[in-house]
């Protein structure tokens, strides 16, 4: 809200004036910022020559007082001829930053005046590092006050940020925007400054770092970019594979090929293995004045102080490492782990387990300890003749080299990356483990050697040297955002929403999200799940996650990000889905079908019961029939048979000249024969009409059998004979049946 202008201060909110005169003073090259209470302003004053900046001018202003603060700078060796102004303040610093000079003042005064061979852009600092960003120069970092290292030369840098997972951004005026993750690890590529030979072995020394390579050895005194040869006149140092370079004391190192050994004091060589012989020199160690030198599957020992062979000890395994703790050698071999005492090779034996694996490299802390590592197999730490395999959490176990601090942390390189093992507890055994890779910054090239000075950790992979400055590195603890980039449904983009409402066909949904973890974006786990579908978290490296053929039903989309230190997002970024059921599937479809098909299924039964009903009638009807005929059938058989009965009795009275009897018979027959035809054309006859016809047929009988026998019909006085129907003739046969059957042949 304030503008500096040639001769007074203005808020330009409220359009007041805050300081008039300010005549005198050069105030068009300034800056202005508000400053506790009050404002700061500041610009330089040329004398004589505009183009001679002598002075740099500090205008504190606050309600009570003013300050007025000149720095001179005539004495600089570089002189400008023309002024950038900014101010930014971190903290509570605030940086004032005019052409290539910084100015770091806080409310307490002036802390340092700063200068550099080009013009400052941007500056930023923290608890440890300090970085300006230049005119034509890059970046200038120092980290704790160390010695500053330079980069991005001939880019402009305008502005320098820092962003939440401790990244920096830096935007450039020619070269556009560059980004780190952190300035602890440094990577030197050293195949196009040494003919892309391979490394084999570092070491370090008070001189500098030496570098053994599959040509020679390369000495480097600073360290800084610019490799020396290091020659001897008595080895081909580009034609020798250096195995090994060891360092016994602070100016004694030792230097092995296949072809040679050397022990270099001050950089003079004051040992030659000519006496112990040519052979492939693979490790050497250096205690109490005796020298170990080991080769393919032997080991020397030489006299104390002298460089003369003492003994020569062998072995059927082949030799990978030494390691001596003060009071015995350790060995590393083909099949398990050796020591030598009084130049005795005695095979390790474990109280737990045993030890007949393969060991690639050995070494121990200052508790005792034994460390080992196995390729395939991981770490593992002999404590008190007891093995603890130390590979919890540890995914690649193909490790090559080992080292171990003075705080007792294990730093193992393997074939992809450096796990780091610090203990808590060694009773009980407590430890954890991170592991560094490209994630973090480490080169994905297998780590040969691990080496440490000054708590900076230089390891060797064939094509360079990485420098892991580790006391000042800060796990990334920043879970990363997570979002939804994008929804398609049946190939078809959709607007980002929170829940989507779908149609049975639908189905094919793909979503696209990114969580925004700058450290290794490129290499950014996520896990994802579909509640609904699925019960586990599906881990992958994709940006997008394919359904196809869902079906209906409702579904939550989950989707986390993992940072380069394993720590997943806070918050899942998430997404609804309702597929709709195909319409032959939702309730009311249901409910009419169900009630079709009741109903279909109540006229179908209804029909096939009425067509069974309507075949039982005629069923019934056809039986009736059939028996109506019998009974006529019946009737007719018997009515001739009686016919014939009764015409014999009726002759048989006139043969006897009983006329009488014969008229009576006959007055009676036909009175019976006319009552038998009328019911005959009868389905049923009322009882009272069948008890006539029996009446006047058992007459006839008895007429006709000259009174042998009498009758009497007896009925019921519940029974109602007007009423009560029956079959026409179906008694008459049983009473024929019992008179001809059973009284005609009796004598009485």
């Amino acid at each position: 809200g304030l503008t500096l202008c040639e001769y007074c201060i203005v808020d330009i909110k409220n359009d007041t004036f805050i300081k008039q005169d300010l005549s005198g003073i050069p105030s068009s090259t300034g800056y202005i910022i508000e400053f506790e209470k009050g404002f700061i302003w500041g610009s330089t004053w040329p004398e004589n020559a505009p183009e001679k900046i002598k002075h740099f001018i500090l205008y504190i202003l606050n309600s009570q007082n003013e300050v007025k603060s000149t720095i001179d700078i005539s004495s600089l060796k570089k002189r400008v001829t023309h002024a950038y102004f900014n101010c930014i303040k971190q903290g509570e610093d605030y940086f004032y930053h005019m052409t290539n000079r910084v100015l770091k003042f806080n409310k307490k005064g002036f802390d340092s005046l700063l200068v550099f061979d080009r013009a400052v852009f941007s500056v930023y600092q923290d608890e440890y590092l300090f970085i300006t960003g230049h005119e034509n120069g890059g970046i200038n970092v120092k980290i704790n006050n160390a010695e500053t290292s330079n980069f991005l030369p001939n880019s402009s840098i305008s502005s320098i940020l820092k962003d939440k997972e401790a990244n920096f951004w830096f935007s450039s005026l020619n070269n556009g925007v560059f980004f780190t993750s952190n300035f602890n690890i440094k990577n030197y590529d050293f195949n196009h400054k040494l003919q892309n030979i391979s490394l084999n072995s570092i070491e370090i020394d008070s001189n500098g770092l030496w570098i053994g390579t599959d040509k020679g050895l390369v000495f480097n005194d600073k360290f800084d970019g610019e490799q020396k040869v290091f020659d001897f006149n008595y080895v081909n140092t580009f034609n020798n594979p250096i195995s090994k370079i060891v360092a016994f004391s602070k100016d004694v190192i030792g230097i092995l090929s296949n072809k040679s050994s050397l022990i270099v004091k001050n950089k003079s060589v004051f040992f030659k293995d000519s006496t112990w012989g040519k052979f492939y020199a693979r490790d050497v160690t250096f205690i109490n004045d005796v020298y170990y030198l080991m080769g393919r599957n032997l080991i020397f020992v030489s006299e104390s102080k002298k460089l003369v062979i003492k003994s020569k000890i062998t072995f059927e395994d082949r030799l990978n490492g030494l390691y001596h703790d003060g009071n015995k050698l350790w060995i590393a071999s083909s099949n398990g782990i050796w020591n030598l005492i009084d130049d005795k090779p005695i095979k390790l034996k474990p109280s737990n387990t045993s030890v007949d694996f393969k060991v690639d490299a050995i070494t121990g802390d200052k508790q005792g300890n034994i460390y080992f590592v196995s390729k395939g197999k991981g770490v593992f730490m002999l404590r008190k003749n007891r093995l603890y395999d130390l590979n919890d959490f540890i995914k690649n176990k193909f490790f090559n080299c080992l080292f171990v601090d003075k705080e007792s942390v294990i730093w193992a390189g393997n074939n992809k990356g450096l796990t780091k093992i610090g203990f808590s507890s060694f009773e009980p055994l407590k430890y954890s483990v991170y592991n560094y890779t490209q994630r973090q910054g480490i080169p994905g090239d297998e780590i040969i050697q691990i080496k440490e000075r000054n708590n900076v950790l230089y390891l060797s992979t064939i094509k360079g040297i990485t420098l892991f400055d580790h006391s000042n590195y800060k796990n990334n603890t920043v879970p990363p955002p997570i979002y939804i980039t994008n929804v398609q449904i049946n190939d078809s983009s959709y607007n980002i929403n929170e829940k989507y409402k779908l149609k049975y066909n639908e189905n094919y949904i793909k979503i696209n999200f990114v969580g925004l973890a700058y450290k290794d974006a490129a290499n950014t786990r996520y896990k994802y799940r579909l509640s609904g579908l699925d019960t586990n978290w599906t881990i992958t490296q994709n940006t997008n996650a394919n359904y196809t053929t869902l079906p209906y039903g409702d579904y939550t989309f989950e989707v986390l990000a993992e940072n380069n230190d394993g720590y997943w997002s806070s918050k899942p970024a998430m997404v609804n889905f309702s597929i709709a059921p195909p319409f032959w599937q939702t309730w009311w479809f249901r409910i009419l079908t169900i009630t079709g098909l009741i109903v279909s299924v109540f006229y179908v039964t209804r029909y096939r019961i009425g067509v069974a009903v309507k075949r039982e009638r005629e069923k019934s009807s056809l039986f009736q029939k059939a028996a109506d005929m019998e009974l006529k059938f019946l009737s007719s058989q018997m009515n001739p048979h009686f016919t014939f009965n009764s015409m014999n009795s009726i002759q048989y009275f006139l043969m006897n000249n009983e006329t009488e009897k014969a008229q009576r018979y006959l007055v009676k027959y036909s009175k019976l024969i006319r009552l038998v035809l009328e019911n005959n054309m009868e389905t049923f006859v009322a009882l009272e009409n069948e008890i006539k016809m029996l009446t006047l047929y058992m007459d006839i009988e008895s007429l006709r059998l000259s009174d042998k026998f009498e009758y009497e019909v007896i009925l019921s006085h519940e029974i109602n004979d007007k009423s009560i129907q029956i079959l026409p003739m179906v008694i008459q046969p049983y009473i024929e049946n019992a008179i001809w059957h059973g009284l005609m042949n009796k004598k009485n």
